[in-house]
Order: structure tokens, then sequence, then C-alpha cells
């Protein structure tokens, strides 16, 4: 992580002069630092009204079937 943080310090440094955003930045790295990043699907659905109609195990299988249909699975 020193070294993102010490790029991301640089970056800072050399977009002050180019004027253009680095690609990295302060901010970038603390959110490198987290342990975890978790979510609610029950608060997604909750706040969008948006419910799948499939569960996760049966749009694995589907797309997997379908990748083999393609030719992009064995």
């Amino acid at each position: 992580m020193w070294m993102a943080e010490t790029y991301a310090m640089l970056a800072h440094g050399v977009s002050k002069i180019t004027r253009k955003p680095p690609l990295i930045n302060r901010e970038k790295v603390l959110e490198l630092r987290q342990e975890a990043w978790t979510c609610s699907p029950a608060r997604f659905s909750d706040d969008t009204v948006f419910h799948p109609d499939d569960n996760l195990k049966k749009g694995v299988f589907a797309t997997a079937e379908w990748y083999r249909e393609k030719g992009w699975l064995k």
C-alpha cells in the first residue's frame, strides 16, 4: 500500500503541473485499503423496486450454457 500511496502523492503533484486528473488519487488508495465491500440486494430492490426473475444459481447455469452454445466454453 505504501507504493500506491506514494504514487498517488506523486501523481497529484504531476496533475497540478499538467492540469490533467491522475489515474490514481488519494481517495482511490483509501478505497483500496478497505478490508471488504459488502452490499445488500434487499436494499437495492427496496430503493429501485427491481426484483430479478431468476436466482443467481439459475443465472450462472444459463450463462454457462449460452457460453457453451457459442463455443466459449467446452
